[in-house]
């Protein structure tokens, strides 16, 4: 989400939490590519974990909530991950993978 509001990207990672047990550390890396249009600016990353049941997955409440201290949780259900990215501006993609964020709506 850009820092100064308005733009919302997500992307979806082949992660299944389900699978994240206690005690154990979790730690995974991808690349992503950033689309052309994505304006330039700061944004803010967030990990959501909604319930994948779809009369449920847009309800904050259903979403899980991280433990850690230092992690915020937001109003739509996102855990504030306290890292942020920035975007430069560019004529085309400079990275091509098959992860890519997309636009989100955060007016619904």
């Amino acid at each position: 989400m850009k820092k100064d509001g308005g733009e919302a990207y997500k992307v979806m990672l082949p992660e299944d939490p389900r699978f994240w047990f206690p005690n154990e550390d979790i730690l995974f890396s991808y690349s992503v590519g950033i689309p052309s249009g994505m304006p330039a600016g700061q944004y803010n990353l967030y990990l959501h974990l909604p319930d994948p049941e779809s009369r449920l997955y847009g309800n904050p409440l259903y979403s899980i909530r991280l433990a850690n201290s230092n992690v915020n949780y937001t109003k739509e259900g996102y855990n504030e991950l306290g890292y942020s990215v920035e975007v430069t501006s560019r004529t085309e993609d400079t990275y091509r993978s098959f992860l890519k964020f997309e636009k989100i709506d955060l007016t619904r």
